[in-house]
């Protein structure tokens, strides 16, 4: 088998009838199996100029779209196949490329088969010849050395080779942190990024509302007045508060934060959610309120009540206190630790789920901050929310609710 890049599209193309003989005789070859650039280019010749240029806006269409796919031969056969490639793939090759991976790339399963993706780039490149891995590993290996050349030329076009002149915007993105911003996004995701319903008939959806943690319960009393301050005042003085002091926050202010912030009345919360899912819960760690015992409690938001966990007390104490050591606090006094039950939205959206998750996290917060500046209480969101902790303190299925923020609250010192 000869060497070659063999240029196939992910969908059928509709060629007009305005379209030159010899430049559609090209885009049919492209749709029926596939053919190398040079064969497209020979067949749109006769078409001079205007045929070439039809033919190369086209391949850029298609590379943009992420319907260009090309497949790399080598002397023995397949070596790997790129999904959503550049138009670039066909038109040039560097020189003489790195040979090795962006640290931005990783190799992973993806079905039958194992895929080089990186997060600077929205192609996915299949592995056809597993002789590859070893190459990609710095590894000894049995590829003929053109067939080497060739791989690194078509991982050079795809970007998901290092480069020798990072960009210092580049240099202070972590891997995990770019993946996921790049993924969620689109032109750089592979899924549709939209509500598919895709499990629909597989797996049940998840109730709107999760079952009592526990028999012993706290009802909370329900707001008479609004608060005093206006809603532009507590936009203006809104800030984060850190240090906490005595009178500790009562168990009645509590429940009027809680049901502000979050309780649901005929089906409506204080705040938007992504697609009406509602997949935020919250739980109160309590060190010190008036009226309430310390402890790990679940709110309720329909019943607006605590759920009282059946937590190891040494477990809440290390989680305020890893509460304050975030946020370099002292005093707490409540924190409040925000989950999502993740089926409430991957059930529905396909893609994009958890960034849904995070922004609706951010929409409590900016409820939260608002809430408690106009009952004179001070607030601060958490950026780190101990995970482990809290699946150990809850018993909780880390892959079916875990902790996404947290907010502390109380009695702001003077």
């Amino acid at each position: 088998m000869p060497r070659q890049l063999v240029l196939q599209t992910e969908t059928d193309l509709s060629v007009s009838a305005g379209v030159a003989e010899g430049t559609a005789a090209a885009l049919r070859h492209l749709c029926a199996g596939g053919a190398t650039a040079a064969e497209l280019m020979d067949l749109a010749s006769p078409d001079g100029p205007t045929g070439m240029a039809t033919l190369m806006h086209t391949l850029q269409r298609l590379g943009r779209s992420g319907m260009l796919a090309a497949r790399l031969d080598g002397g023995a056969g397949p070596l790997l196949t790129v999904r959503r490639a550049p138009a670039a793939i066909a038109l040039s090759q560097p020189a003489e490329p790195p040979r090795v991976l962006s640290r931005f790339a990783y190799l992973r399963r993806d079905g039958e088969r194992m895929v080089v993706e990186s997060a600077l780039s929205p192609v996915r490149i299949e592995i056809d010849d597993p002789r590859i891995i070893e190459l990609l590993a710095s590894m000894p290996c049995q590829l003929q050395q053109d067939d080497a050349a060739a791989i690194w030329g078509v991982l050079a076009s795809c970007g998901v080779l290092a480069s020798s002149d990072e960009s210092p915007s580049l240099a202070m993105w972590d891997f995990h942190e770019l993946l996921f911003h790049s993924r969620t996004r689109d032109g750089y995701s592979y899924g549709p990024g939209c509500a598919t319903y895709r499990f629909r008939g597989t797996i049940d959806p998840l109730p709107e509302f999760k079952p009592p943690m526990s028999e012993e319960w706290i009802d909370l009393s329900i707001p008479t007045d609004n608060p005093p301050q206006p809603l532009t005042e507590s936009l203006a003085h809104r800030k984060s508060v850190r240090t906490f002091a005595s009178p500790s926050i009562a168990c009645r202010e509590l429940g009027e934060f809680l049901y502000r912030t979050a309780r649901n009345v005929d089906g409506r919360r204080p705040y938007p959610a992504a697609g009406r899912c509602y997949e935020l819960e919250i739980y109160a760690n309590v060190a010190v309120c008036d009226g309430l015992s310390p402890g790990l409690y679940h709110y309720a938001a329909r019943e607006h009540r605590l759920y009282r966990c059946d937590t190891d007390p040494r477990l809440a104490a290390r989680m305020v206190d890893h509460a304050a050591n975030a946020t370099t606090g002292s005093g707490l006094q409540v924190v409040l630790i925000i989950t999502a039950r993740f089926g409430r939205v991957f059930w529905k959206y396909e893609g994009l789920g958890y960034t849904l998750i995070l922004q609706d996290v951010g929409v409590v917060y900016q409820t939260m901050y608002l809430v408690a500046e106009s009952m004179a209480l001070g607030g601060c969101a958490l950026g780190n929310v101990h995970g482990t902790l809290f699946e150990a303190a809850t018993g909780l299925d880390f892959y079916e609710e875990g902790a996404v923020g947290g907010f502390i609250l109380g009695r702001p010192a003077p």
